[in-house]
């Protein structure tokens, strides 16, 4: 995947495959872009079928971080990375989280690390129709963030 491509916007969305290496090869470049600057470790975690498409690792520090970019809603690989590793954090990217166009507005060193925030609850199942993985912030915490609630996020609030 390159700038000089020929797809459009309309045919790279038109074609699932694609859109999700392209979701995924943009948060990871910001990713990327980041932990040489922040210093934190990026890794990808799999395990047969199951993967993490990004791990962020500083000091003691562990965040679990997957990228949705259609409809499938099944978060197995996060799950089993939350059992196994415990990470401080967990988050969804795209398609039932944090939008890609907010994600890559941030410096994701400073919404995970420099705030001292601490998730509440690493994973919370809905009864709803999609199974999801959640970032768990206190209204205090989203003001201090963002200086306004934002909405638009699907959190759960304390």
């Amino acid at each position: 995947m390159t700038s000089q491509s020929n797809y459009t916007y309309q045919n790279a969305t038109t074609n699932s495959e694609l859109w999700g290496r392209l979701a995924e090869s943009s948060v990871g470049k910001h990713l990327l872009n980041h932990s040489i600057s922040e210093r934190y470790n990026l890794y990808y975690w799999r395990e047969g079928n199951l993967e993490v498409e990004f791990v962020l690792e500083k000091g003691e520090n562990v965040i679990g971080l997957e990228v949705k970019s259609g409809t499938k809603a099944g978060n197995a690989g996060m799950n089993i990375f939350a059992k196994k590793f415990n990470p401080d954090k967990v988050l969804l990217v795209g398609t039932g989280g944090i939008p890609f166009y907010e994600f890559l507005k941030i410096n994701p060193a400073e919404l995970y690390w420099k705030t001292g925030l601490r998730l509440r609850g690493i994973i919370k199942k809905t009864l709803r129709k999609y199974l999801r993985v959640f970032a768990v912030w206190t209204e205090d915490e989203l003001f201090a963030l963002t200086d306004c609630l934002l909405v638009d996020y699907p959190l759960f609030l304390m």
